[in-house]
Formats: structure tokens, sequence, C-alpha cells
């Protein structure tokens, strides 16, 4: 989920892994961010966002865990328990597109 290149993930089925990210990049447009992936919303593009946008970074956060708590409640997967973990251990916050 962005973040660190080493960290524990969640196993998912690909179907259920594109229906999280959809979700979340759903959320993230309504709230007004870039779009994630793809032509303007690849890593680059995110870092220069949050480059250019620093208070930002805290809201696609919040987005990020309240994406995955209600994901979690819907799909019975624990998505966001490697997310806390990840976030708890005060490691970096994503530099790029939340994922």
């Amino acid at each position: 989920m962005s973040g660190p290149s080493k960290q524990d993930l969640a196993r998912l089925y690909k179907s259920i892994h594109g229906m999280f990210h959809d979700d979340l990049a759903k959320a993230l447009k309504e709230a007004g961010f870039p779009r994630v992936g793809g032509r303007g919303g690849g890593t680059e593009d995110w870092t220069e966002y949050f480059r250019l946008n620093p208070e930002k970074q805290d809201e696609a956060i919040e987005i990020l865990q309240r994406v995955t708590r209600d994901f979690d409640r819907k799909n019975g997967t624990k998505i966001s328990k490697y997310l806390d973990d990840t976030l708890g251990k005060g490691k970096a916050p994503p530099s790029g597109p939340p994922q």
C-alpha cells in the first residue's frame, strides 16, 4: 500500500484487490485528488502534488484509512491491519499515490 518497499502485505484475490483500488481511487477523486495510476497519476505525479500541497498528504492517508476499514467491513478482509501496522511503526507516509 505504497509507503515502505519492505512491509507485510495482505494476500488478496486479484478481483478483490482491483475492487479495493477502485474504491480508493473513487474516494480520492471525490475529495479532489489527482487520478491514481496512468497518465497524471503515477508516483512522480503524486510526489510533485504532495510537494506542492504538503497539507494534503495527511488527508490522503485519512481517506486511505477510511476506505480500507470500510472495505474490510464490507468484504471480510483484514487490509486495515496491515495498513495500521505500517503507519504505526512510524514509517514515512507514502510519497506516491496512496495504494
